[in-house]
């Protein structure tokens, strides 16, 4: 599941689809909302799994650090030449 950028007060897609699952299945007590709440979370979980064994969460910080900082150079650069740029 594709996560989306949010704030510390705004839920996760992941986490707002299984609330979802979870209220559809307090307020009927079905056996297919049972399921299915079931599968949310287990996805979730094998997600957060694969995350911790393959280090893509390191990974994915480690991009945004180096982005971050060609960012930050270009801005304090704003007139750095292209051969500058690729030096950097």
């Amino acid at each position: 599941m594709a996560e989306s950028k949010n704030t510390s007060s705004e839920m996760t897609d992941a986490q707002l689809i299984q609330q979802l699952a979870l209220l559809g299945w307090l307020n009927t007590d079905s056996v297919e909302c049972k399921q299915f709440l079931t599968a949310v979370t287990g996805m979730q979980v094998a997600q957060e799994v694969l995350n911790r064994l393959s280090g893509q969460g390191k990974v994915d910080a480690y991009r945004n650090e180096c982005i971050q900082s060609v960012v930050d150079f270009v801005r304090r650069n704003p007139r750095a030449s292209e051969r500058e740029l690729k030096l950097r």
